[in-house]
């Protein structure tokens, strides 16, 4: 790392700047859109626009686009971890010598198996939550954003003996947000579907009605 990037207040000042503009650009859309279509807003803006809106269409290429570049992306720290531990696992399995603290390089086996079942998770999650970014954001806000914001630091301050009461309370409020966001979300996706089911059996009785009228 450069010696300038070793400084706390260049990253610090990046992050708050990337943010900040992120917030802004989320900020700006949201509210735009909520303007524009009001209480029919829907989870993705996108829906409320025709599907032969040109416009529209290049943003859905772009949003595309978008979680194309993001999943290698999210993924590469993720298998650093899982190869981390893929390595502690084979030298406790192997050998009887303490594991490395820094393991070698990818193998081939890992390189051949970490992407299938990373997309064999994945893509099922995916079909399941198909394209309800709605609840995409819900569900990955409970899960994620609860652990970055609550949970991690109070692991951190747990690791470095520091704040130990600062830590718990940060534990226990990260784990209620998390399973209460997780509970609600999941909650509230199983009564919209039974009431899109029902919505439909009515209209499917009604039809049944007038045919036989």
């Amino acid at each position: 790392m450069r010696p300038a990037l070793r400084e706390s207040r260049p990253r610090t000042a990046v992050a708050a700047s990337a943010v900040s503009l992120l917030a802004f650009f989320y900020l700006t859309v949201g509210a735009v859109g909520f303007l524009r279509f009001g209480a029919q807003t829907q989870g993705d803006c996108l829906q409320n626009f025709s599907p032969t809106d040109a416009s529209a269409g290049i943003a859905r290429v772009a949003v595309a686009l978008t979680a194309l570049s993001a999943f290698p992306m999210q993924h590469f720290p993720a298998r650093g971890i899982l190869h981390r531990l893929w390595r502690l696992l084979v030298d406790r399995a192997v050998s009887t010598r303490p594991p490395t603290a820094r393991p070698a390089g990818l193998s081939t086996l890992f390189l051949l198996l970490e992407p299938v079942g990373w997309v064999g998770v994945t893509l099922p999650l995916a079909l399941v939550l198909g394209s309800d970014l709605s609840f995409v954001f819900e569900l990955s806000g409970a899960l994620v954003v609860n652990g970055v914001v609550f949970l991690v630091p109070a692991a951190l301050l747990l690791a470095l003996r520091r704040s130990r009461h600062l830590a718990v309370a940060f534990l226990l409020l990260g784990a209620s947000l998390t399973v209460s966001g997780t509970f609600i979300s999941i909650d509230e996706k199983i009564r919209a579907a039974r009431a899109e089911v029902t919505d439909l059996a009515s209209r499917g009785g009604a039809r049944g009605y007038v045919y036989a009228e």
